[in-house]
């Protein structure tokens, strides 16, 4: 799984004293590029674990000491090249996918046995390939058609265009301790920026893609966002934004096994949230983003098989706690 590991604000260009209130806007000028950097890593660690069988509960003391950790980290760059500016949006421009790249890693031990790990990479058939996105005024969305050697046009149907945090930007003016309430699409921009980027491992199948897809798309909650004024950093002035909320997301998998087999997990995360976003004004654009999250994991298999003509269910629940940290940055390319 990956959550691929967010949030802007704007100021009009800086001035010695801070206006009473400031309106936060996102610009962008036609022949202009933009690289966007974004990297994530989330890490958990098995806390707790229960199996039943037949409605009756292994004893712990049964199942042993097991230790399990998983670590997934997504490194994403893209190159987007404007060709027409518009009005607080972009009005047509191209994304090339400079990098996609993920690595998911899986370590347990238990019982008598000795430990093992399973590295595996994702990739993605995007990688190398430039996206158009053009706004239709009339249909007041972005359409997405390939540049140059294109591919699969059901690679296109998941983007998402804003890169650029404006999901996240106040709707009205706002001075220093304003707060204003953010929702699973602003977290989703920093979490999963560009939508479904089709990062996969070799060996995943629809079902796993699916299950990627609803963890995407289920997320729930609400930040709060609060103007904290001005900060210096490396000779520029930025706006900081701070995040801070909780979300949460949850999705199933079902399998069938053959032979009187099958099995159904459901997984559920919870993040509670802390970030900061640093808005360049001078720009009109996010500068850079930084989101540190305290994750809680779920994991309930439902496993259903027969054995000399009787029917047997194992329910095994897996409690995982730790972090998501995700990142990015926004530089003017050449």
């Amino acid at each position: 799984m990956r959550l691929s590991p967010f949030a802007v604000l704007a100021l009009v260009p800086l001035c010695a004293s801070l206006p009473a209130a400031q309106k936060f806007s996102f610009r962008a000028e036609k022949g202009q590029k933009v690289e966007k950097s974004f990297e994530s890593k989330l890490a958990l660690d098995l806390d707790e674990m229960s199996v039943s069988i037949g409605g009756e509960e292994i004893p712990p003391e049964e199942l042993g000491e097991v230790e399990i950790s998983m670590e997934s980290t997504t490194k994403l760059q893209f190159l987007d090249t404007h060709e027409e500016a518009g009005s607080g949006r972009p009005a047509k421009f191209t994304r090339k996918f400079v990098e996609l790249s993920g690595k998911n890693v899986e370590s347990s031990s238990g019982g008598e046995g000795e430990a093992e790990s399973d590295t595996k990479e994702e990739t993605s058939e995007l990688s190398g390939k430039t996206v158009r996105f053009a706004w239709n005024e009339e249909d007041s969305k972005f359409e997405t058609t390939w540049e140059g050697d294109g591919g699969d046009d059901g690679l296109l149907e998941g983007l998402v265009e804003d890169t650029d945090l404006r999901v996240c930007l106040p709707s009205g003016d706002v001075a220093e301790g304003d707060k204003w309430e953010l929702d699973a699409d602003a977290f989703r921009s920093m979490s999963d920026p560009g939508g479904d980027l089709a990062l996969k491992e070799e060996s995943d199948d629809e079902d796993d893609e699916k299950l990627s897809r609803d963890l995407r798309d289920n997320m729930e909650g609400k930040l709060e966002a609060t103007f904290k004024g001005l900060r210096e950093v490396d000779g520029g002035k930025y706006a900081v934004i701070a995040l801070e909320g909780e979300m949460k997301t949850k999705a199933e998998k079902a399998e069938s096994g053959g032979e009187g087999h099958s099995s159904t997990m459901e997984l559920a995360l919870t993040f509670q949230v802390e970030g900061e976003i640093l808005w360049d004004a001078a720009a009109g654009r996010a500068h850079s983003f930084e989101l540190d999250c305290a994750v809680a994991a779920k994991m309930a298999n439902v496993s259903r098989f027969e054995m000399e003509n009787q029917a047997f269910e194992m329910n095994q629940t897996l409690s995982f706690q730790g972090k998501l940290g995700a990142s990015g940055s926004w530089t003017l390319g050449e």
